[in-house]
């Protein structure tokens, strides 16, 4: 037999045991050269087409099991934040029971559908929910949104409509369900864990000296932003510590959520409404949060926002302009990043700060600024959008501005359009014309 012959015939010996030239492949066990005849080659296709097919059928079979594991593990409690802690024992409440034709297992798209919501809410919501178990309390019809802050049913009636607002329609239906609550927390606690990390260690140019008129009076060093100690010594009464001193001398010491300098344009030691919530520094936080720490620095050196990348919060969750509960996360965010306190938890373990109960009057006074058209409110929104959202025309004070808008510019050529009654250069110049 002479080398380099490739095998044509079923009855002669295998591929595997005869030489081949350095030119030949194989395929599916057949050897494949110039000299392969057409039958061969066709059988070869179809060999390897066959077990393309089988490789595909795998393929779906894993990516089912793969959708099970994902599933399981979304509805799990492991994934939760160690930045939180839960209790073991949940007091046992009445919920709306689900229709009777909700899913009993949600599908991966609901799950990532509903992690997407409880990230947005988070970022332009709420810090915290007023408690966990209001995925099971049934609308008031009689609820009145002037009264939300009044009592804290009136504070869960809002909250809750703010949560089914955010969720996807279809799975709004079905928002007692326990699964929808468990991702939701679950992926809030996250959000809240991912955002102090950003804040303490990816974030701390903003809280450095760039020589600014924003700059912290006493500017942060990276060993200040890692040591509780530090912080408590060098930023307490910039988060609001005041020490109180009775008619008998004796003094005590608290922080004030109100009268916190961080939080006020030009550091202000006393609560001003024209100043509170406008220190760049909160905007600069904003912009962390949702284009990322670079994109801040950047805006904190420059003045100058930059553009958003494609995978930012921003883009993802299509946040276009500011809201009350951005702003008032903000303030909160802004004093705990200075505060003793490790961990981001509602209540503060080294400060006693009560977080969520400070988020919550500033949500109030935001919503309330805004309900009654106050203009100092009016004035924050327009100069947090101008300075975030430049061109974006959704700012939650539009209309309110002095300037014109391009659109009240065409609509005012519009109108001197329909009052010109005079006739066309063309129609005159015919007319003289005519009577030359």
């Amino acid at each position: 037999m002479a080398r380099g012959r490739v095998i044509d015939s079923e009855t002669d010996a295998p591929e595997s045991s005869q030489p081949t030239d350095s030119s030949d492949s194989e395929v599916d066990g057949i050897v494949l050269s110039a000299k392969t005849s057409p039958r061969r080659l066709v059988k070869a296709a179809r060999s390897y087409q066959g077990s393309r097919n089988k490789a595909r059928a795998t393929i779906r079979e894993l990516k089912r099991q793969l959708a099970d594991v994902s599933n399981k593990r979304a509805l799990s409690d492991t994934d939760r934040s160690d930045n939180e802690e839960v209790p073991r024992r949940r007091r046992k409440r009445k919920r709306v029971r689900a229709s009777a034709d909700s899913q009993e297992e949600p599908t991966v798209s609901d799950i990532e559908a509903v992690s997407r919501a409880a990230r947005e809410f988070t970022l332009l919501r709420g810090l915290w929910l007023v408690q966990k178990d209001i995925f099971g309390t049934a609308l008031d019809e009689d609820f009145d949104e002037r009264t939300r802050f009044d009592s804290e049913t009136n504070k869960i009636q809002g909250q809750v409509r703010e949560v089914r607002d955010i969720l996807p329609a279809h799975v709004r239906e079905h928002m007692s369900e326990r699964w929808i609550e468990r991702v939701f927390v679950n992926t809030m606690n996250s959000q809240r864990s991912n955002t102090a990390t950003r804040l303490r260690r990816r974030c701390i140019d903003l809280f450095e000296k760039h020589d600014k008129p924003h700059d912290l009076p006493d500017p942060a060093t990276s060993a200040d932003m890692l040591s509780s100690r530090q912080r408590y010594d060098k930023f307490r009464r910039l988060i609001g510590w005041v020490q109180l001193e009775d008619s008998e001398g004796n003094t005590s010491s608290r922080y004030s959520s109100m009268d916190a300098p961080v939080i006020h344009e030009n550091y202000a030691e006393r609560f001003e409404i024209e100043r509170a919530f406008r220190n760049p520094l909160l905007m600069h936080i904003f912009v962390a949060l949702i284009r990322g720490p670079t994109s801040a620095t950047t805006m904190a050196m420059t003045g100058r926002p930059s553009a958003p990348t494609t995978d930012s919060m921003e883009q993802i969750h299509g946040i276009s302009h500011t809201t009350p509960g951005a702003i008032a996360a903000c303030a909160v965010l802004a004093r705990w990043a200075l505060s003793a306190d490790d961990q981001l938890k509602a209540v503060g373990i080294q400060t006693g700060i009560n977080w969520s109960a400070d988020f919550q009057q500033y949500l109030r006074l935001l919503m309330t600024g805004l309900r009654k058209k106050k203009s100092s409110t009016l004035g924050l929104f327009r100069a947090w959008d101008e300075a975030i959202f430049p061109h974006s025309d959704t700012s939650l004070a539009k209309g309110t501005h002095p300037e014109r808008s391009s659109e009240d510019d065409l609509n005012r050529a519009l109108e001197l359009l329909e009052a010109d009654n005079g006739r066309s250069s063309s129609e005159g110049s015919g007319s003289d014309d005519g009577g030359g």
